[in-house]
């Protein structure tokens, strides 16, 4: 019965990794994004074009992105943390899982993965 629990845990070990990785795949993807303009000035043009607005509906529109683009900042802002803390909780409990020389490869790979983020570097601020 005991040997039952290592293939689940090897299992979980690999998903909580690779949805870490995809998730900094994600979040680089998207400071990269936001990097090379603001998303919301290529909404504004995309939709100005396409639908042919008004100076007076294009003011409009602006206007609601740019509260929900604050709103969507202020909810990226909260949940940020706890995705953080989320993803040491998996690691750690990865970590009391394994035998003590897993434990030190495991230790070499978080070291890794945090070079990497580090090279990623922080979040853009916040849009105005």
């Amino acid at each position: 019965m005991r040997a039952h629990w290592k293939p689940f845990a090897a299992g979980l070990a690999v998903g909580i990794l690779l949805t870490g990785m995809f998730f900094a795949l994600g979040v680089r993807r998207m400071r990269l994004a936001q990097r090379a303009g603001p998303p919301m000035e290529h909404m504004l043009r995309f939709l100005g074009r396409r639908l042919e607005l008004a100076p007076e509906q294009r003011d409009a529109v602006k206007a609601i992105l740019d509260d929900k683009r604050r709103k969507l900042d202020a909810m990226r802002s909260e949940a940020e943390p706890r995705f953080e803390a989320l993803r040491l909780e998996g690691r750690r409990e990865i970590r009391a899982v394994l035998r003590p020389d897993q434990q030190e490869r495991f230790d070499r790979l978080e070291a890794d993965w945090e070079k990497r983020r580090r090279r990623m570097g922080p979040p853009p601020p916040p849009m105005p």
